[in-house]
């Protein structure tokens, strides 16, 4: 008798939640704990999408959401299954999200200390999918926080049929045993009392039994940090004698959780020549940036909301000019002044930054910002005489295109019992 389904992907689940990783902060090892619990819609993203918008809403109340996926939702066995992930959890309840049935999607709700299950089915128009998962995200958000609090109103009571016996949870497959049939007797012998006994039947083999792996699939959204790549245009306002100036970033990223993040960069400014009333010179600048802030997931979109602070490396390199002639009447001691050289300067900025940007095939996201700098130090005096005046307000805007270089693999696949002693 084979496994049955719904116990596997329940012990996969019960298995995937203890060995979820302690967190890294005293107080997020106190926050309470919610499951959610959502299907596995492969080759569809619906799903995925999901997990991301209704864990990110859950996570704003200050919850640790614990993510599990099942093959199937089966409602029938919903209060018992539930009940097991939150004991193993410690949660105070479990959230199941049910989506991708066509033109609706509904969100149940039970509680540790309670029976009864919760639950409200929604509209899900064709086409409308973001609109769909909002409105799920909302109502999750609303019932975590009545969880927290001990009420539950903005779901009802929803009557689940009794669930059926459940199956075995071991399936013994025995390998019947093969008796050869009794060797013909000899002929007997005149003096010969008694027949001669056929071999005994060689013992039946001991059956072998058959565990199914844990197959646990953690979302994507919940596999951090993650470390990433991004590279794109930067466009600023950097002064009177160069209104706008355009460059080419790299960007370095850092996700320690899904609603932070950090950057360390460096912008490729295209250098530009200024003319100066006697002679002229090269500009070049080498900002070297840092960010970071807190991101907003309303997947596929995020919104990052954070600071940019950068040191821009200013070189200043004058065109080579002849020297003036000697004055009328110059004294013998006359030398012409010194030719302009090159000169190097350092300005700090720093200010707020906004940034959208949109995920894409599981590693990718567009994105497109916008921030101002305010000039943290004055120019030094070196710069008066080549007409550098550096505006003490910048606005500063770009596009950027990014790669999650590192995402932590999930959890290792457990072998069964017959592979191990196989070997393999």
């Amino acid at each position: 008798m084979s496994p049955s389904p719904r116990f596997s992907a329940l012990a996969a689940a019960a298995l995937a939640l203890l060995a979820r990783p302690a967190p890294g902060k005293a107080d997020a090892a106190t926050a309470p704990v919610i499951v959610l619990l959502a299907p596995d819609l492969e080759p569809s993203d619906v799903d995925d999408r999901a997990v991301g918008t209704l864990g990110a809403r859950v996570r704003a109340n200050g919850v640790n959401v614990v993510v599990v996926r099942r093959a199937v939702a089966d409602i029938e066995h919903l209060a018992a299954d539930s009940k097991r992930f939150i004991e193993v959890s410690g949660a105070r309840g479990a959230l199941w999200v049910d989506v991708g049935r066509p033109n609706e999607a509904a969100l149940y709700l039970v509680t540790r200390d309670g029976e009864q299950v919760f639950g409200r089915t929604i509209a899900a128009p064709e086409g409308k999918t973001s609109a769909t998962l909002e409105t799920l995200a909302n109502i999750a958000a609303s019932v975590s926080a009545e969880l927290l609090e001990g009420r539950i109103v903005e779901l009802a009571p929803v009557n689940i049929p009794a669930p059926e016996r459940p199956l075995e949870r071991i399936a013994a497959i025995a390998t019947p045993s093969i008796k050869p049939e009794p060797a013909p007797a000899p002929p007997p012998k005149p003096s010969a009392k008694a027949d001669v006994a056929s071999p005994p039947a060689p013992p039946p083999r001991p059956p072998r039994f058959f565990i199914p792996p844990p197959s646990p699939k953690i979302a994507d959204i919940d596999r951090f940090p993650r470390l990433g790549f991004a590279v794109g245009y930067t466009g600023d306002s950097f002064g009177s004698t160069i209104p706008w100036q355009s460059a080419v970033s790299g960007l370095v990223t850092v996700s320690p959780s899904p609603n932070t993040f950090v950057g360390l960069g460096y912008n490729f400014v295209f250098p530009v020549h200024i003319d100066a009333f006697i002679g002229g010179y090269d500009l070049a600048r080498h900002p070297i940036v840092a960010l970071g802030g807190y991101r907003l997931v309303y997947s596929p979109w995020d919104f990052r909301l954070g600071g940019r602070t950068a040191m821009d490396i200013i070189e200043q390199t004058p065109d080579p000019i002849a020297p003036p002639p000697p004055p009328p009447h110059a004294p013998t001691s006359w030398r012409p002044p010194p030719p302009p050289t090159s000169r190097t300067e350092i300005l700090f900025t720093a200010g707020p930054l906004l940034e959208v940007g949109y995920s894409f095939a599981g590693r990718f996201r567009a994105g497109a910002f916008l921030g101002i700098e305010i000039l943290l130090n004055s120019p030094s005096p070196t710069l008066a005489p080549l007409d550098l005046k550096p505006d003490p307000a910048r606005i500063i805007t770009g596009l950027s295109l990014g790669v999650d270089l590192f995402v932590p693999a999930p959890l290792p696949r457990q072998k069964s019992a017959v592979a191990a002693s196989n070997g393999r």
